[in-house]
Parts: C-alpha cells; structure tokens; sequence
C-alpha cells in the first residue's frame, strides 16, 4: 500500500515558526511533525510515500532525501500554488500513480500507529478517519448512518453533530479519475464519489489524532509525543545532585549540572549545557546545543536547537524557535489572552510566549501571555511586551 502526504502548506496561524520553515517541520517532541507521520507510516508496514510539497519544500527534501534513512522510499510532487487539499492530491497522484488503494493524510496532524492500521483494515470502497471535537463547526462533519458516510458538510455554521473527518482516507487507486479541474476541496471530491454509489465507511478513533493550527497546539502534541517515553537515560556527564522523576531521556554530550530537578516527561537533545539548580517540568523538550542557565524554572516548553535560556527565567508554556537567546530574569507565564491573526480572534488560556527563530530579550523583561515575539527582532532590557514583528527592535 502507499501514502500521499500533503505537506504543500506555510501554515500562516504558526507564524513566527512557519517564517523559515514549511509547518510540517516544525519540531515537536524532538522532531519534525511529518516525520512523526511517516514513522507511523513505516511501522504499519507502508513505506511507499508521495509527499506533496510547495513552500519552503526544500526544507522538507533536505531532511528526508530518499527516504532510506526512514525504512521509506520517498519521492516528491510540487505543488507550485496552494490551491486546496483537492488540488494537492490531484497533483501527488501525478507522481505516485497507485496499482491499489493508498492513503491520504496531512503531513502536519498528529496520529498513531493504531490509526494508521485500523484505517488500513477498514472495509468499503473508501474509508476516512472520524472522531468528536468540541469545535465541530471547524471541519467537516460527516452525517452517518452506522459506518457509512452519507455526506461531509464542510465547516457548517450549525453543526448537528461532533462527529468530524480528519481528512485521513483509504481510497481506491483509480481515485484520481473523480478530480475535475475545477476540485479545489478533497471534501467535494469524495461527495461527489458519494453520489455516484460508491460506500465510504468511518473509522471512529479517540485520543490518536489531533490537528495543529495554533502555536498551543504544538505544546499539546509534544505532550502526546512525550507520554510515549518510557525510560530515563541520562548522559555520563551528569554532576551530583542532579534528581530525575518520571521518564527523563538526555542526549549524549550533555551536562546536566548539580542541583537540578527534572520532572518528565522531557527529552532533552545532544552537547546541551543544563544548570546547575535547574527546575524544568516537563513536558518539555530542548533540542539540540541549548543552554538552560542557572536557576532557571520551565514548564511545558519546547526549547529548539542553538537556543539559550540565561539565568534565573521563568518560562511556562512557552516556546522558542532556533536560534533565540534570552537574557537573565526574563519571564513568561501563561494567563487569559486574546490571539489575534489576520484578524482571525481567539482566547486563549495555555500559551505563554512563542519567541521567533534568531530573536533576542534582554534582562528582566516580562512577556505577556499570548506573546509574539518575531524572527530576528530584539528587545532591550526591563521591558513588558506582548507583541514584536519580524526583525523589529524595541528599545
């Protein structure tokens, strides 16, 4: 069986982490978002993908190559304009050209390896993942009778159900003869397919998928990802003193210094400098060459790699890009909150700051809940600030 992954998107409700890097590499629990999809791909014995990609792509091919280093053999389709989830898949069965039936799946969701195969076993013609949300009016949602998809109302502003489709499907290879030039939604597609007798059943899951729109929900997904580890390793160079609870997995050539508390689930990456009296409460993840300084207290954090947190922050439900430094003393808790992005609204109560790739915060400055913080900019000691765009300076 193959896989199509549409992974053409920037992700613009991401921003400042989309700026560098298409929205399936963003990393979270140690590694980009689409890598999570493939190894569940590969785990359920698929290793035949197409990846769809467009913006910033060269991101996507640099890390994956061939495949090999996956158990995967990877090609590539680009989609020169994001033009819909119908588009891309139109596009990807231009390169894959599937003998049998394939799945389709967003490179930028969340899902199991139990997904994966439950959606493989599933029976019909065609079939698609479905699950309840608390925000039906987001997605599609399917009306049903029993297993089968009578029809996917896409984005109702009165839905008369939590049921929904995550856009996973199991379709059959001649699937692409159904997409007319003018399908820009995979929804309209698989309605139409509807229409014309062919089943397509759903396949109910809980707790094994979960979409990213906002920078929240990456937090949310790192967690997921987290809850996964089960052992503690802990490098060489550990100094005395050092305590561990739950599941703590430390990269080689990092120091964790005396007096440090680690609460897992947290993975920290290769040749980081953590400490000395440390508190760090996971879940949280530091990637690699990162430094936490002395007396510093995290929570529910994702720190990327070359990132410096200095002496004595506060950080709770915070994130940090590739590349951000943080002065001492500089602090960030979550609170109540309004998001706003292109005008798009919406209140928050579990993000305390996302600080953009190679940006700077000096001492003592406090970041509001909610705050944005863009690529490159920089902010000068014993500010209090909620919002900075790209390469800004605030003095």
């Amino acid at each position: 069986m193959q896989a199509i992954l549409l992974a053409a998107g920037e992700g613009k409700r991401l921003r400042p982490l989309t700026a560098t890097r298409p929205k399936v590499m963003i990393p979270v629990g140690g590694a980009p978002l689409i890598e999570h999809v493939v190894r569940a791909l590969v785990a359920n014995g698929i290793r035949d993908i197409t990846l769809v990609v467009g913006y910033k792509r060269e991101r996507i091919q640099t890390h994956f190559q061939d495949g090999d280093d996956w158990g995967a053999d990877i090609r590539y389709a680009v989609q020169d304009r994001q033009l819909g989830t119908g588009h891309a898949l139109a596009v990807g069965l231009e390169t894959a050209g599937p003998q049998e039936d394939f799945l389709v799946l967003p490179g930028d969701n969340y899902v199991t390896t139990g997904l994966i195969k439950a959606l493989v076993q599933a029976k019909g013609d065609l079939a698609l993942v479905s699950t309840r949300s608390t925000t039906p009016s987001k997605y599609g949602v399917l009306e049903v009778q029993g297993d089968t998809v009578q029809r996917i109302q896409e984005k109702p502003s009165l839905p008369t159900t939590r049921l929904i489709s995550t856009g996973i499907y199991r379709l059959p290879p001649d699937f692409g003869g159904h997409i007319s030039a003018d399908d820009l939604a995979l929804t309209d597609v698989v309605n139409r397919t509807i229409q014309n007798g062919h089943r397509l059943t759903h396949v109910p899951v809980e707790n094994a998928w979960q979409d990213i729109v906002y920078p929240w929900d990456l937090l949310q997904v790192n967690h997921r990802i987290l809850n996964e580890l089960a052992d503690t390793r802990l490098p060489e160079t550990t100094e005395e003193g050092v305590m561990t609870r739950g599941p703590v997995h430390v990269g080689d050539g990092t120091i964790l210094r005396s007096g440090s508390y680690l609460i897992g689930p947290i993975r920290i990456g290769a040749h980081c400098d953590i400490g000395p009296n440390v508190v760090i409460r996971g879940p949280a993840t530091i990637g690699d060459h990162s430094t936490v300084g002395p007396f510093s207290d995290l929570e529910n954090v994702t720190l990327m790699d070359n990132t410096l947190v200095d002496t004595g922050c506060v950080l709770r439900h915070t994130i940090l890009d590739q590349g951000a430094r943080l002065g001492p003393r500089v602090s960030a808790d979550r609170g109540p909150a309004v998001f706003d992005i292109e005008g798009e609204f919406q209140h928050i109560h579990d993000l305390g700051a996302v600080i953009g790739g190679d940006a700077f915060v000096g001492a003592n400055t406090v970041l509001e809940p909610g705050a944005m913080i863009g690529v490159g900019a920089s902010v000068a000691a014993n500010r209090t600030v909620r919002r900075v765009p790209d390469g800004a300076h605030v003095v």
